[in-house]
């Protein structure tokens, strides 16, 4: 009972200086309050502003149609994926690498009219066609040609026109230069037998 009669005469000496702190504190929040309240309002116009959109629009009948479209840009790529996958798989099988060598056949025959023609896949795989050119007539034959090796013996030229094949695009400078030199030694035996 004596620490109740004490905390009342605590609370009639400094009720005063209580209730003042007690209004500072409401105060405060009261200021606190309309401040909050001021900054809710200007998100909450701000909110309609972006919900209603420039145009009127509703933001969720964008969002919705933004949606969609993205799944029929999806759809649409894994199309075009698919067919560009399809696409690939059929090139390498399309014959993609050529190597050609023109020779004569025989000392004697100008023009180079005989060839052998060296077409591969992607894979190294394909043929190559010659085609020999003889005072009798034309004869042609065509080599399988599986990973880059033919079961078949090549002639001279059928080789180069596979190696050629083989480095399309890589060494066709040097190929050249090779079929250059043999053109010239071929003309210098031709000479040679004429003399």
């Amino acid at each position: 009972m004596e620490i109740l009669n004490q905390a009342m005469e605590f609370t009639q000496q400094y009720s005063l200086f209580f209730l003042a702190g007690m209004f500072a504190v409401i105060l405060i929040l009261v200021i606190c309050m309309t401040v909050i309240n001021s900054r809710m309002k200007e998100l909450q116009a701000a909110y309609d502003d972006f919900m209603r959109g420039n145009d009127g629009k509703s933001l969720e009948g964008i969002l919705k149609t933004v949606v969609e479209d993205n799944k029929r840009v999806k759809i649409q790529c894994k199309r075009d994926i698919d067919e560009i996958i399809s696409m690939k798989k059929g090139l390498k099988a399309t014959y993609k690498k050529i190597g050609i060598m023109k020779y004569d056949t025989f000392r004697g025959m100008a023009g180079k009219l005989s060839f052998s023609l060296a077409l591969l896949d992607g894979d190294d795989s394909g043929f190559v066609l010659s085609s020999m050119h003889t005072q009798d007539g034309c004869y042609s034959y065509l080599k399988e040609i599986i990973h880059g090796q033919s079961h078949a013996t090549l002639s001279n030229e059928e080789r180069d026109a596979l190696e050629m094949a083989l480095n399309y695009n890589v060494d066709a400078a040097k190929l050249e230069e090779k079929q250059a030199q043999q053109a010239t030694l071929v003309q210098q035996d031709t000479n040679e037998t004429k003399n």
